[in-house]
């Protein structure tokens, strides 16, 4: 919120281990998807198209990664940027 009281974003994430530092969306593009849910009532979640392993499964394919990228589908933005 900002000091007159207005919704500025939302909260999406916290980093645990550090004081203060915290992720959020801005109202701006909040504001169309909360319009689309309450006219529908359902919300798709975007989808990029590809299938990875988190850090831990990485760990098993001798990675240091954050993620290790398995399949790229078909259709979808990745796919065809030929990824």
């Amino acid at each position: 919120m900002d000091s007159p009281g207005y919704g500025i974003g939302i909260n999406t994430g916290k980093v645990p281990t550090a004081e203060g530092l915290g992720f959020a969306i801005p109202i701006n593009i909040v504001k169309p998807i909360l319009k689309k849910v309450i006219e529908t009532g359902t919300f798709k979640p975007p989808y990029l198209g590809i299938v990875a392993y988190d850090s831990p499964d990485c760990e098993l394919h001798n990675c240091t990664c954050v993620f290790l990228l398995r399949d790229i589908r078909g259709g979808y933005r990745p796919y065809r940027a030929r990824l």
